[in-house]
């Protein structure tokens, strides 16, 4: 986290050294000022992903953006860092599995199901009793699943193998849609 001695500012040199990743989650880093029709996402939505990833290498600010990286509303950290001993439920922003273009980071944060990285595919699973379970897989065993609940991958659900009716791929991601809306504006 930001605070905890200099981690937060070491997350955010290795982040920034991912320019367009650095640059759009600095960019979009908005105040809380009221929307206006159309909501903020629906109007990027409409934007060229590359024209957005290009504005925020320009006008990106890091140290807003690390403030709205952290607010607990959103939960970037929380899912694309994790927590302590837990495996993060979201790729490692500071550390993209391949240089992927500014535009691929646009469009994850506007369209989060569209592409979703290999090792962070959701599950649904019906168990025998009815209940369904949905979220992120982190511990398949011969005897037992163990998966983190979406949306938030807070809650971590012990299941039975001998109590899945049924288990198949979420489809999208755990990420929810919407949250470029709880931006104030596409700084």
């Amino acid at each position: 986290p930001l605070g905890s001695g200099g981690g937060g500012r070491k997350f955010f040199s290795r982040l920034s050294s991912q320019l367009p990743l650095a640059a759009l989650v600095f960019a979009l880093a908005g105040g809380a000022a009221a929307q206006e029709s159309p909501p903020l996402e629906q109007a990027l939505r409409g934007k060229d992903p590359e024209a957005l990833a290009r504005a925020a290498l320009e006008e990106g600010n890091p140290p807003r953006g690390a403030i709205v990286y952290h607010q607990p509303q959103l939960a970037c950290a929380r899912c694309h860092e994790g927590e302590a001993a837990e495996v993060p439920v979201g790729p490692d922003l500071a550390k993209p599995a391949e240089r992927l273009g500014g535009a691929y980071y646009v469009e994850s944060i506007l369209h989060p199901s569209k592409i979703i990285r290999k090792g962070f595919e959701a599950a649904v699973v019906l168990l025998k009793d009815g209940t369904v379970v949905t979220g992120l897989p982190v511990q398949d065993g011969p005897d037992e699943l163990l998966i983190r609940e979406a949306p938030s991958g807070q809650r971590r659900v012990a299941i039975r193998k001998e109590d899945i009716l049924r288990r198949e791929a979420a489809g999208q991601s755990i990420m929810p849609e919407g949250l470029g809306n709880q931006l104030g504006n596409e700084q």
